[in-house]
């Protein structure tokens, strides 16, 4: 009898070299999109972006868009920002 990983019996799809799975780089590139597009005055926190991703019929919990959203080497909202304030004061002065 043989053993095999769970991770054989559940296979998502199409796998990349670098271990992604086409589903996780199609979100990938939506929440990259919903960042992109988001009010740099107010951005948008892990739990908003979860709810967005919803509406559109993609459900994953708060901690997987953490995930991903660092995955993407993106800032989370706080950090976010502070960065569009310190644009913004860069920009006044100039």
């Amino acid at each position: 009898m043989e053993v095999f990983d769970t991770k054989f019996l559940f296979n998502s799809g199409v796998s990349f070299a670098d271990g992604d799975d086409l589903y996780k780089r199609v979100v990938k590139s939506r929440i990259q999109v919903i960042v992109a597009n988001e009010n740099a005055a107010v951005p948008l926190s892990d739990q908003e972006i979860a709810n967005i991703l919803k509406i559109e019929g993609v459900t994953l919990a708060r901690r997987t868009v953490t995930r991903y959203r660092e995955d993407l080497d993106t800032k989370f909202a706080r950090f976010r920002k502070r960065q569009f304030e310190i644009c913004g004061i860069v920009n006044l002065v100039n």
